[in-house]
């Protein structure tokens, strides 16, 4: 026995079309099956076109990252050294005025770079600036004055 691609409904023999839906039968073969007409696409069509929609956003970030380059908006945030280690050393050994603003923008550094808030390259820039500026202080004003002790 034949059923009705479209409804299922069994097929009565001779029967050009569906006595359940209408659908015409193929004369040759009795009910033509196609598996469009099976699942009825337009519902399917419809739903991919909502989900398509409501992806929108997240396929534009993405899209987004890709044109940037996902190595480049990870990499800032490596890129950016703490120098927190020589921030303290500065701190105990150089200068604590210089070493303890240096250790506050490493802080800073280690911070940005958890959060993503912004990019940690100018923190890290300025902790490198005061640690330059005790091991600068340290070498001109204390190694010259534990020279002239001795």
């Amino acid at each position: 026995m034949n059923y009705c691609p479209r409804c299922g409904a069994p097929e009565q023999s001779g029967a050009r079309f569906c006595p359940s839906c209408g659908r015409r039968y193929d004369s040759a073969s009795g009910p033509s099956f196609s598996w469009k007409d099976a699942l009825n696409w337009r519902p399917l069509e419809a739903a991919t076109e909502r989900v398509s929609r409501w992806l929108e956003p997240v396929n534009d970030a993405i899209e987004r990252w890709i044109r940037l380059g996902v190595d480049a908006l990870f990499a800032e945030n490596f890129a950016a050294p703490s120098y927190i280690v020589w921030n303290i050393l500065a701190l105990l050994f150089c200068s604590v005025p210089c070493g303890l603003i240096g250790v506050v923008y490493s802080l800073r550094v280690l911070q940005l770079r958890k959060n993503h808030d912004a990019s940690p390259v100018p923190a890290s820039k300025y902790a490198k600036i005061w640690l330059a500026l005790a091991v600068v202080y340290f070498l001109l004003i204390r190694v010259p004055f534990f020279l002239k002790m001795s």
